[in-house]
């Protein structure tokens, strides 16, 4: 009957390649398996937030109900799969010219480039994958609205049906009297989706010279972007033992690039327990101050029993999301099964409200904490929501089978409940 929720496993996340490139970024907004803070007066962003001393104009006029309104409007149309609306929430065209932006090409690569990233359908490509994950039993819901740098963003937390976890920062402008979102940040790799993409094709894209050419230098860098894209795919679609051959095929350079050492962790996961710590090592040993951290390194806190590196954990997290109570109490179940943290595990998780996230498993999760904890008066509240909100039904042969439920059997508060 109780299902605790303390398992953690990282999971992923024109021309034809060009499509390809979007199609891999979009695999990585995907997920990785991983409280009542408030978010400082001006939370910084995982990665600086581009153009930020330029743009008080576009943003003077944007107050929170717009926020608010923007925010509702792009969670119904992830949920439901609504492409046209996010085509008109979000500024694509100007997250493809920042992607070529700095890139040293000719006025017709460009635009073939541009065109590639257009015909691989972004809007199409992340409402079918986030309202899939929805269908399945998973979410995508609204942490908060929030200000960072003088602007607002709207911040989204998704959960996979396997309680895998990612989270989307969307920046907000005014476009011709209407807002919408012009940068769109991940949580699983902390980078601006536009970076993401860029840093992939950039070796390749950036060999089309005369010299390049004539020492095979471009054909090298288009083979290695091939590779990467096909890897991150496999990922994607499953094939872990496909994307470790794939990624042995790479060169140096290539291996050490942030998409793919985050596929590395994502596919070991799966395969190797051994080797997928030591794939969260080198990350965490490659970008030692990176926010993206905070997701990679839930698992391997959890398994390495490691509660100082779960709290670093937890404290990036909510720097990233300005506060997310959902964290604090996956967290706090994992502290409560500790005698030694049982308490502070109560104390971080006293005053959410399960109800206010719409997830079952926040109400699990507070159930397992007062379990722990031996506050009755909080299990019976639970209990009360599980079954009102969710009819769940708590039978007593299920629970005496469980021995987390053995004090709160033997309690007043049971024989109350017992008697309703």
């Amino acid at each position: 009957m109780l299902q605790l929720s303390d398992q953690f496993g990282l999971f992923s996340v024109g021309i034809r390649r060009m499509s390809l490139l979007l199609f891999a970024c979009m695999a990585l907004m995907g997920c990785a398996d991983g409280g009542p803070t408030q978010p400082l007066p001006n939370e910084q962003l995982a990665a600086p937030d581009p153009d930020s001393s330029n743009t008080a104009a576009a943003d003077a006029q944007l107050t929170p109900e717009q926020a608010e309104t923007f925010a509702q409007a792009w969670e119904t149309a992830m949920q439901t799969d609504d492409v046209p609306a996010v085509n008109s929430l979000f500024d694509w065209d100007d997250l493809f010219q920042r992607v070529v932006g700095p890139l040293e090409l000719p006025a017709a690569e460009r635009s073939k480039f541009v065109q590639g990233m257009k015909g691989g359908n972004p809007a199409g490509q992340l409402t079918n994958q986030i309202a899939a994950v929805c269908q399945a039993g998973g979410s995508y819901r609204l942490v908060r609205i929030l200000r960072r740098d003088g602007r607002w963003h709207a911040v989204f937390r998704m959960i996979l049906p396997s309680q895998g976890m990612n989270y989307h920062d969307i920046r907000l402008t005014s476009s011709n009297g209407k807002v919408v979102g012009d940068r769109l940040f991940v949580a699983i790799n902390s980078e601006e989706m536009a970076d993401t993409m860029r840093a992939l094709a950039q070796p390749a894209m950036q060999n089309r010279n005369l010299v390049g050419r004539l020492s095979g230098q471009q054909k090298a860098a288009e083979a290695a972007f091939d590779t990467t894209i096909s890897l991150l795919t496999s990922i994607k679609n499953g094939q872990y033992q496909e994307a470790i051959r794939l990624y042995e095929q790479l060169p140096e350079a290539s291996r050490a690039n942030k998409s793919v050492m985050l596929g590395m962790i994502t596919a070991q996961s799966q395969l190797d327990e051994a080797k997928y710590l030591a794939a969260i090592d080198r990350y965490r040993e490659a970008f030692p101050n990176d926010p993206s951290l905070g997701l990679v390194l839930l698992d391997a806190a959890l398994l390495r029993q490691d509660w100082d590196l779960l709290e670093l954990s937890r404290q990036k997290l909510n720097a990233w999301t300005g506060g997310d109570p959902y964290v604090d109490l996956l967290i706090g179940t994992i502290f409560s099964q500790d005698p030694a943290k049982v308490q502070q595990a109560l104390d971080m998780t006293k005053e959410i409200d399960p109800s206010t996230l719409g997830l079952p498993t926040a109400h699990y999760n507070k159930l397992t904490i007062a379990l722990s904890g031996k506050d009755f008066a909080t299990v019976v509240q639970q209990m009360k929501a599980l079954r009102e909100e969710y009819d769940v039904e708590f039978e007593e042969e299920a629970m005496r089978s469980e021995p987390l439920f053995a004090d709160f059997l033997d309690s007043q508060e049971f024989r109350d409940w017992q008697s309703r």
